[in-house]
């Protein structure tokens, strides 16, 4: 900010990305790399059996809830 207010401009330039030996160089390659490392570290592949037999019980749970809702609002009836 204070460079701005003297009239000079600073401009940041994002610094490469090194991955595998090759350098990233441009921002959407780089946008990329971290979407795609972003996915791979909240895989469920990183959990337990025990834990994704769990996580998939829950969703079902919450899914089937979710029906009984959706339901209820579109029929205005109780099951």
């Amino acid at each position: 900010m204070a460079k701005r207010m003297n009239g000079t401009e600073a401009h940041s330039k994002t610094q490469n990305l090194i991955y595998d030996g090759k350098t990233i160089h441009n921002d959407l390659d780089k946008a990329h790399f971290f979407a795609n490392s972003f996915s791979k570290i909240s895989s469920d592949e990183n959990y337990s059996s025990t834990f994704r037999s769990y996580k998939r019980q829950i969703e079902q749970q919450e899914e089937d809830q979710n029906s009984i809702e959706n339901e209820i609002i579109e029929t205005g009836k109780i099951r």
